[in-house]
């Protein structure tokens, strides 16, 4: 390789990496913007989903609680039923 081959080779690298770096630098402050931005309306959805399931667990919650004083409420029913039907039973009995 000679002399002319190499410096044209040095200039063409050289230009190469100055207009990669102001090029690239200004396409990268564009893609972190278009990027914040994107995280930003992921997140709010994230966040949307987030109050929705808070929401539904609130409504479990409510719904397992009513669930539970039913049940509590039938075993004490079927309690008194048991115990009326021991005493009639006993009163036949005897």
């Amino acid at each position: 390789m000679s002399w002319p081959e190499t410096i044209t080779l040095a200039i063409t690298i050289f230009i190469a990496m100055t207009s990669g770096m102001i090029y690239g630098n200004r396409r990268f402050d564009d893609l972190r913007t278009d990027m914040n931005a994107r995280f930003g309306d992921v997140s709010a959805r994230f966040g949307d989903v987030s109050a929705r399931l808070t929401d539904m667990n609130a409504k479990f919650a409510e719904l397992r609680s009513d669930v539970d004083t039913r049940f509590g409420e039938l075993r004490a029913d079927i309690r008194d039923l048991r115990a009326l039907i021991q005493e009639d039973l006993r009163r036949r009995a005897s």
